[in-house]
């Protein structure tokens, strides 16, 4: 039992993220361990993740460390859809 409750807020972390990082032209390591109180390992775990399961991301290095974006444009769209934007 324990394992499906953790699996469930994995998820959700993960899908916030998603969200979080469409919002925006890019987001660091540090700002998404900050907006999700998780430690830096989880975050780059997630990352990983996100990216084996599909979901196009790209990253650059920019200002405060590398920065992470959604390259996918139909991802964005769905991501507006969700957040209430078109």
């Amino acid at each position: 039992m324990p394992s499906t409750i953790r699996f469930t807020s994995t998820a959700a972390r993960q899908w916030k993220m998603m969200k979080f990082i469409g919002k925006r032209e890019g987001t660091t390591v540090r700002e998404l361990c900050q907006r999700f109180n998780s430690h830096e390992n989880t975050v780059r775990r997630d990352i990983t993740t996100l990216v084996e399961v599909g979901f196009a991301m790209d990253s650059f290095d920019g200002t405060g460390g590398r920065r992470y974006f959604i390259s996918d444009s139909k991802f964005k769209a769905l991501l507006r859809s969700f957040n209430g934007r078109r």
